[in-house]
């Protein structure tokens, strides 16, 4: 019984996937590649594509990381692991972002693609950060349903039918 309780805990529970380091994403459908630094590698060539460029907008501080070979590169933190005893790092990165570093071009969702906002508060609403956003929807669909039996029209989502026609009860 306790086994049965234990699994259904277990499945049940929110978990959060790990970050992408390139992209700074969370997502549990898309392959990640573990990029292997060992502490006598070089840096490969492709990574230098993320490099800050000259005259960044945000602090040099704001991109030092524990293995200098990575210092100056647009990478999310959280998406690094470094060996605190054998100095080996290791990059979590999303496999649309690593097929575009692997022909030395700019992934589309990269920190490095303009896309960072430097860092912000812990917490914050919505609509703090709505404001602070770089990019933001400027509209939002919905679906108006008709309910037939009293002739009016209700606003809202209709779930558990795949068809685009409402129901005729």
């Amino acid at each position: 019984m306790f086994e049965c309780v234990n699994a259904y805990c277990n499945a049940t529970q929110l978990k959060i996937p790990s970050t992408f380091s390139v992209c700074s994403r969370q997502q549990f459908d898309v392959e990640m590649h573990r990029v292997s630094l060992t502490a006598s590698d070089r840096l490969p060539d492709y990574l230098s594509t993320l490099s800050a460029k000259d005259n960044p907008p945000f602090s040099e501080s704001e991109f030092q990381f524990e293995d200098s070979r990575l210092d100056r590169l647009i990478l999310d933190p959280n998406g690094i692991q470094t060996g605190a005893t054998s100095g080996d790092t290791k990059l979590c990165v999303c496999h649309p972002c690593y097929s575009y570093l692997s022909h030395s071009s700019m992934p589309r969702f990269a920190l490095a693609n303009k896309l960072h906002r430097g860092r912000l508060l812990c917490d914050l609403t919505w609509i703090e950060e709505c404001v602070c956003a770089i990019y933001s929807n400027t509209a939002v669909v919905t679906r108006r349903l008709i309910d037939y039996t009293t002739s009016s029209a209700i606003a809202g989502f209709r779930l558990g039918t795949g068809s685009g026609s409402p129901d005729r009860g």
